[in-house]
């Protein structure tokens, strides 16, 4: 099955967050491997994206470990 990369907008529609709660909890999110860095675009720029299914199994092991998210 493919599934396509979500954009800051996405990710952001995804976990219901502003975005300064997410650039808060970006280098958490770039650790874990929920959020990579990808070139886009002519000329090419680096874009945040994740994958929607990564964001869902992340936030559920947060909430099983009982750490607010």
């Amino acid at each position: 099955m493919y599934e396509e990369a979500v954009y800051l907008e996405g990710i952001l529609k995804t976990l219901g967050w502003s975005k300064a709660k997410f650039y808060y909890k970006k280098k958490e999110l770039i650790s874990s491997g929920v959020v990579f860095y990808r070139n886009q675009g002519r000329p090419p720029r680096r874009r945040l994206c994740a994958f929607p299914s990564k964001i869902k199994n992340w936030v559920s092991l947060k909430s099983t470990k009982g750490e607010m998210i």
